[in-house]
């Protein structure tokens, strides 16, 4: 990925503005690509890359409408900032895999990764009492010997979901066929369009989620019951009451060193999220102004993340610097302007589409790259 990201960024910098006539409007695609196919193939595979990236925890309620509500308030924030899921995906990696290690230390080698972020993902539950099981943690309940094996196997387990690997593949195959194309073009010396440097920044997010979410059953509707020893028998139909009150809940919150290490790599990817926008630095825009606010967005959305990140060991320490509300104004204030450099973002590179180079509307010449066989 980071050949790729080289690769295009002496790229772009080669294919500045050489005099290109610019296209204004909508462009037909009768012998090459349109504008309806640049801003099709770039939704699409930004579509793609969220809406098979989200992996949300068991619900509490189970109507149709609020679990497709659920989704949809989810997926807007994965476009707004796909940054924030690559943080839980890490948050809640770091505390599976460290929930397996410390249960594997006390007998529970039947407990494996995906059951492990399956509790992460609030996705068991228990009907026992708080006398009876004080604890609703699940390394507790093993180590007290209330809780042995998990209730489900992991093939079971994974049955459960609504997305397998073959989900997966296809995303991936979608997201490989977008980034070898614009890899070409920019060989070719081909206009990249500031949506499609766009799209490549939530392929930059979505392949770290599918990595850290491989293991992950996704699309579970219902929580699993735990049953714990001594405790009064429940019902058939109390699995499908279960509250959050009786979840098994795991929380990595408790293991400061993944929370801490969580929140380096989600400030550190936020800036590498930014880093990918100013390989549009020099693209074409339909007015200097345009050009101009591409990149101070680009550079404040690099720039604010390690800001960010220096401020957050001080709110766990306030008053020996700067006062607690300081750094709360200043955070706020940091988090605002990165959030409309973000929506700005994503406004400029839509309005792009209104005039555009000839040649970024050229199709990739395959033939370069096929063997070719003398008669």
């Amino acid at each position: 990925m980071l050949h790729l990201l080289t690769v295009l960024f002496f790229a772009a910098v080669i294919v500045e503005a050489r005099n290109e006539m610019i296209i204004h409007g909508w462009v037909d695609e009768p012998d090459g690509r349109g504008t309806w196919s640049i801003l099709w193939t770039c939704l699409t595979t930004i579509f793609i890359c969220t809406w098979s990236a989200l992996h949300l925890n068991v619900p509490e309620e189970h109507s149709t409408w609020l679990l497709y509500d659920r989704k949809i308030v989810w997926m807007l924030l994965a476009v707004i900032a796909p940054e924030v899921l690559l943080h839980d995906a890490m948050y809640a990696y770091l505390g599976a895999r460290s929930l397996r290690k410390d249960l594997l230390l006390h007998g529970g080698e039947e407990w494996t990764l995906t059951h492990t972020q399956f509790v992460y993902a609030q996705g068991f539950y228990t009907r026992a009492s708080h006398k009876e099981a004080p604890s609703s943690k699940l390394l507790d309940l093993v180590r007290s010997g209330r809780v042995t094996g998990p209730p489900i196997s992991e093939d079971e387990l994974s049955s459960r979901g609504k997305s397998d690997v073959v989900v997966k593949m296809i995303a991936i195959l979608q997201i490989t066929w977008f980034g070898l194309q614009t890899l070409v073009r920019a060989i070719q010396h081909y206009q990249i369009t500031p949506l499609e440097i766009l799209t490549t920044a939530f392929i930059f997010c979505s392949l770290f989620i599918y990595r850290l979410y491989w293991n992950k059953t996704q699309g579970v509707d219902y929580p699993t019951l735990v049953h714990v020893r001594g405790a009064t028998p429940v019902s058939k139909d109390a699995e499908v009451q279960a509250s959050s009150a009786s979840r098994i809940i795991e929380s990595s919150k408790t293991n400061q060193d993944n929370w801490d290490w969580a929140e380096i790599f989600f400030f550190l990817s936020a800036c590498a999220f930014g880093v990918i926008h100013c390989l549009a630095w020099t693209s074409s825009f339909p007015t200097p102004a345009e050009r101009l606010a591409w990149r101070i967005c680009s550079l404040a959305m690099t720039a604010l993340p390690i800001l960010m990140l220096m401020f957050v060991p001080l709110s766990r320490t306030p008053g020996i610097i700067l006062s607690e509300r300081t750094i709360d104004y200043v955070l706020r204030a940091l988090f605002t302007y990165y959030a409309i450099g973000r929506i700005t973002i994503i406004v400029l590179s839509l309005m792009a589409l209104r005039a555009l180079p000839a040649n970024a509307f050229q199709t990739v010449d395959w033939n370069n790259y096929l063997p070719h066989f003398a008669a």
